[in-house]
């Protein structure tokens, strides 16, 4: 995961711009095995959050500005929904 500014979408509407392409490379090329990863921008999110007081974080070897989501985290409420499920995802995702 990755956030900031300068999302830019088209009119074909795909995503542009620096936030974009640095979220894509966490998901696409370094991702794998279920593991949750995080960048330095998502970090200081979740740091002011209590459910995430005992997590940890732990640096990528491949990209130092990429850490995996390990440890505790406590009180989250949510919604596990089946993967073929379209209904949440945008028309250009399916």
């Amino acid at each position: 995961m990755h956030c900031g500014k300068g999302v830019l979408i088209d009119k074909l509407e795909n995503l542009h711009g620096e936030t974009f392409n640095f979220a894509y490379h966490i998901g696409e090329d370094l991702c794998e095995g279920g593991s949750v990863m995080v960048s330095t921008d998502v970090i200081d999110i979740l740091k002011k959050d209590a459910a995430f007081n005992g997590a940890s974080y732990v640096k990528l070897d491949e990209d130092d500005k990429v850490f995996t989501v390990a440890g505790k985290v406590e009180g989250l409420k949510f919604e596990l929904v089946p993967t073929d499920d379209g209904r949440f995802l945008h028309k250009s995702l399916l």
